[in-house]
């Protein structure tokens, strides 16, 4: 009987031991899915503070200590604490990760972080002015790279701390980690660009260019509405659109229908021509263009109510892309030019500028 109830115990306290080591494996197993879940998160917190955080109140890195245009650079441990292009430093605001747990992982390695930049072009079209270059924009383009040594403490079989050899933004953007070597199976990598935000700060500053335009171009419109009454007044009223033989002669140039001289304009059109001098018409110059509310398009953001307008496209890639307007001519064939222009100084290469013609917004007025 005694020896039933030792064999007994000796089996309680086996399975007891036995529940206890599975626990602690299953609990030691789950402890280390749930750092490398958290690694990743992080990984991925991080790509977010950058591309909407960071890049969401700058247009790019050049505020960064030393930060390239054109090669590779380090943003870990490796780095000086005072060093601003430091990842920690410049993305801390944006996520809610502390300096350590973006430097050193959850095994106590250094976590190696490297980004590459290049100049790209992001945006082209040959919808410019007659005389302009072709539009184009060349953004910075940057791709990071982020490596944990996962759990087993190790980047590779000769432990270096991180992938060498990575120079430019296309050795960074297609970095994968090996599949030979064992210690590269649990490192944790993770690979992102701003190609996107770059994307996305290029689209908010040409839609506010387009607003701008748009709104200049129907303000022209309701200025020749209210023009009306004056063109039916001091000009069909006045102009005879007949010949002495009462044939039709509104479609003939001024210097043949004989209404008039100075251009060669259609004389139904005349009145818009600043070179026309016109038959009936007493304003001086002999067509409209000189009456006082003569519609123009306006070179002025500000006399267009569209201050806060610039000031947001100013804000998008401020302070070196600058909005200018510029009349090329006047009457008829009044146009208004809207280019953007960045200074030597940018990182950005801006070469973008749309034309508002007179005569096509207003149509066969």
């Amino acid at each position: 009987m005694q020896a039933i109830f030792i064999l007994s115990l000796f089996g309680l306290v086996y399975t007891t031991v036995a529940m206890i080591t599975t626990m602690l494996a299953t609990s030691s197993m789950q402890l280390k899915l749930d750092r490398i879940e958290s690694v990743k998160e992080m990984f991925r917190d991080i790509e977010l503070g950058i591309n909407q955080g960071y890049l969401g109140n700058y247009v790019d890195f050049s505020n960064l200590t030393a930060f390239p245009t054109n090669g590779s650079t380090r943003l870990d441990a490796s780095l000086s604490a005072t060093n601003n292009k430091r990842l920690d430093k410049f993305v801390g605001p944006y996520v809610s990760w502390s300096s350590k747990e973006m430097l050193v992982d959850p095994w106590g390695s250094d976590i190696y972080i490297i980004a590459a930049s290049t100049k790209e072009v992001i945006y082209a079209d040959t919808d410019r002015p007659t005389g302009s270059p072709v539009n184009s924009i060349s953004a910075p383009i940057t791709a990071f790279l982020l490596v944990s040594k996962g759990p087993d403490g190790r980047f590779n079989t000769a432990d270096q701390e991180g992938p060498p050899g990575l120079a430019t933004l296309n050795q960074v953007k297609r970095y994968t980690k090996g599949t030979v070597d064992p210690y590269e199976e649990d490192n944790i990598v993770h690979v992102f660009t701003t190609f996107s935000a770059m994307n996305e700060i290029w689209n908010h500053t040409r839609a506010v260019h387009s607003k701008i335009m748009s709104v200049a171009a129907d303000s022209y419109k309701q200025k020749y509405e209210l023009f009306l009454p004056v063109i039916q007044t001091e000009f069909y009223d006045k102009v005879n659109f007949y010949d002495v033989d009462l044939n039709w002669v509104g479609d003939e140039p001024l210097n043949s229908s004989g209404a008039g001289t100075g251009c060669s304009t259609p004389l139904i059109h005349a009145w818009k021509d600043p070179d026309c001098n016109i038959t009936g018409v007493t304003l001086p110059g002999g067509d409209l263009t000189g009456h006082l509310d003569f519609p123009r398009l306006q070179a002025d953001i500000e006399s267009m109510g569209l201050g806060r307008e610039e000031d947001r496209l100013i804000e998008a890639l401020a302070p070196d892309i600058q909005l200018t307007l510029s009349n090329s001519a006047e009457g008829v064939d009044d146009v208004l030019d809207f280019k953007l222009n960045d200074s030597t100084s940018n990182d950005w290469d801006v070469v973008y500028a749309k034309r508002l013609n007179g005569a096509e917004i207003i149509g066969g007025l």
